[in-house]
């Protein structure tokens, strides 16, 4: 299957790939845990998560790695993905760091140098955040802004999500605790 595209990458060294997603079957999938899978109650959540995991997989290949049987995607204990080499593969070559994300029937994957940790986020243009949840994700003078600038707010959100997953701990980081600056001057 195709349906990958390498997008240009704002930060040197990381390697940024989209696709849509697509009802993929576990088989073709060889970085999907079946277990995992068979834990998700909906279809759609399904479908989102074997794309990502597809997409990960012809990110690697496209970056140089072509065994992929021999690599596996492991959980820290916040569910952050990172990649090893299964036991027994005997490789020692450093791995990229990842990032995957998905929404509004679309999937992204970065690969950042093994050193780094990298995160990415993505929603539709088109998607509105709720201003009463505003304090749920700013505070302070942040807040303020955010509240001057409404359309601001989805960048905001996948900024502070990019930056969860770049730490490794997702939604155990308040998100209220990470600052971006959204004012005209200093962002778009």
């Amino acid at each position: 299957m195709t349906g990958m595209t390498e997008l240009s990458s704002p930060v040197p060294g990381v390697r940024l790939f989209a696709s849509s997603v697509h009802a993929h079957a576990l088989a073709d999938v060889p970085l999907a845990d079946a277990g995992e899978v068979a834990t998700f109650a909906t279809e759609k959540r399904r479908n989102e998560h074997l794309s990502g995991r597809w997409l990960l997989g012809q990110a690697l290949m496209a970056h140089g790695e072509r065994d992929l049987s021999a690599l596996e995607v492991l959980r820290s204990e916040q569910r952050a993905p990172s990649l090893a080499f299964i036991q027994g593969a005997w490789r020692r070559t450093p791995l990229p760091s990842i990032s995957i994300a998905h929404s509004g029937g679309r999937a992204m994957v970065a690969l950042g140098p093994a050193d780094r940790c990298i995160g990415i986020d993505l929603e539709p243009l088109e998607r509105v955040l709720a201003q009463n949840a505003f304090d749920l994700i700013a505070k302070g003078e942040e807040l303020e802004q955010l509240r001057l600038l409404p359309e601001r707010a989805m960048r905001l959100w996948t900024g502070k999500e990019a930056v969860q997953k770049a730490m490794g701990l997702g939604m155990h980081l308040n998100p209220r605790d990470i600052q971006i600056p959204i004012d005209k001057n200093r962002s778009q």
